[in-house]
C-alpha cells in the first residue's frame, strides 16, 4: 500500500515543496510519517491499518522529495553526487537495522514493530534545528 500511495502522491507532494517550501513538506512528511506509521500500535480494525499504510505513503513521498529537493538546493556538481552516494548508503544500513529491530521487536510482541516509527520523531527534532529553505527559494 505505501508503495502504491507513494507513486500517486508524489506529483503532490512537488507541487506542494514549490508553494508551501521544502522545509515545511518535510516537517509535514515527519510528523504525519511517526502519527500514521504508528497506527499499529493501537489500531486493530484491518481498514484503519490499511489507512494508515496509505497515510505512511503520503508521508514518505513528501520526505523523499522535500529531502531529495534540498539536497539538489545546497549542493551542486560532485558534492551533490558525493552527498547522494553517503546517503544511499545509509538508507541501506538504516534498512538492516531497522529490519532487523523490528524483527526483534516482532518476537515480543507483532504490534511493537510499529513503535519504530516515532524514531522519525528524532528527525524532525534535528530538522527543526538544523534544516533552512535556500536564500534564493524567498525571493520566488
Amino acid at each position: 500500500m505505501p508503495a502504491l500511495i507513494i507513486a500517486f502522491s508524489a506529483p503532490f507532494s512537488g507541487f506542494l515543496a514549490d508553494k508551501a517550501g521544502r522545509k515545511s513538506l518535510l516537517i509535514f512528511g515527519l510528523i504525519l510519517y511517526a502519527i500514521a506509521g504508528n497506527t499499529g500500535l493501537y489500531l486493530s480494525d484491518l481498514y484503519l491499518l490499511i489507512a494508515g499504510r496509505a497515510l505512511v505513503g503520503i508521508a514518505v513521498a513528501a520526505i523523499m522529495l522535500a529531502s531529495v529537493t534540498l539536497v539538489g538546493d545546497y549542493f551542486i556538481d560532485k558534492a551533490r553526487s558525493r552527498f547522494l552516494g553517503i546517503q544511499a548508503s545509509f538508507m541501506a544500513a538504516g534498512g538492516i537495522v531497522f529490519l532487523v529491530s523490528e524483527g526483534l521487536l516482532a518476537d515480543i510482541h507483532w504490534r511493537w514493530p510499529f513503535a519504530i516509527y516515532a524514531v522519525s520523531l528524532g528527525i524532525l527534532f534535528m530538522a527543526l534545528l538544523f534544516i533552512h529553505e535556500p536564500a534564493y527559494l524567498k525571493e520566488i
